[in-house]
């Protein structure tokens, strides 16, 4: 299971997060952060939801070859099957919560989860948390993106898993 602890973060990401929740309270907008750092094994599992057999052979290809990470390759073929609604597109590796950089974060209304933004009360709820992430904080809100718009993920902008996933080879 994914952390919730934003002592997991990277210590400047952290600080940020802080800021964050301070600002959003600020604002009146309650925060519950739910995801920190994700393990890859927990990540493996998380990418394998709705993937066929071929997407997943695939991918460990790619993280053997193209990113010269067999550990992660022998992690994701190791997690087993999984079942469930696509959530994620990053492989182990991937994800910029492997490298502590990224939270997860949902806005509460009378202290519950609104998880949807269909209704126009709940939309203002999350573009209110992406514009204190990115506009006050200079944090990358991933409600912006166009492929695959999340609205509770935040991440440090300076933070590419790219880079990374080489580096901690």
């Amino acid at each position: 299971m994914a952390s919730r602890n934003i002592d997991d973060l990277q210590p400047a990401f952290a600080e940020k997060v802080r800021a964050l929740v301070n600002q959003a309270g600020n604002a009146g907008l309650d925060l519950l952060v739910y995801c920190t750092y994700r393990s890859p094994e927990e990540q493996a599992r998380l990418y394998r939801q709705s993937r066929s057999t071929d997407e997943i052979l695939k991918m460990i290809k790619r993280l053997r070859e193209e990113f010269g990470r067999p550990d992660l390759a022998e992690i994701l073929k190791g997690v087993g099957p999984q079942h469930g609604a696509h959530v994620t597109n990053a492989a182990p590796g991937q994800s910029i919560h492997q490298y502590r950089c990224a939270i997860d974060a949902v806005p509460l209304r009378g202290g519950k989860p609104v998880w949807s933004a269909e209704e126009e009360a709940d939309l203002r709820l999350w573009k209110q948390y992406g514009a204190i992430a990115r506009d006050h904080l200079g944090l990358e809100w991933a409600g912006d993106w166009e492929n695959f718009p999340e609205f509770p993920h935040v991440q440090a902008p300076d933070c590419d898993w790219r880079k990374l996933i080489r580096e901690t080879a």
